[in-house]
């Protein structure tokens, strides 16, 4: 699949009998909308192609991570006492 046809929305999925689970149970719609619609929240500077991969970062507010690092740093903290 080019790049362009994933920004389209073009569905090719790996493994068609983990899809048809993921269907049956309706956690997927196998109708190709996913990638349109993240593309209205986020724009194309998230996904990152190379030849075999195609990374994807969502940004998120820096309280969230500043709130993860505290936490992280709560647990490694605890965890000392065990």
């Amino acid at each position: 699949m080019t790049e362009e046809e994933f920004y389209q929305g073009f569905s090719a999925p790996k493994n068609r009998e983990l899809m048809r689970i993921f269907k049956d149970v309706r956690l997927v719609e196998h109708i190709g909308s996913g990638i349109p619609r993240i593309l209205k929240k986020y724009d194309r500077s998230v996904f990152k192609f190379s030849t075999n991969f195609l990374r994807i970062t969502y940004p998120y507010p820096e309280s969230i991570a500043e709130r993860n690092v505290q936490n992280e740093d709560i647990r490694q903290s605890t965890s000392l006492y065990r």
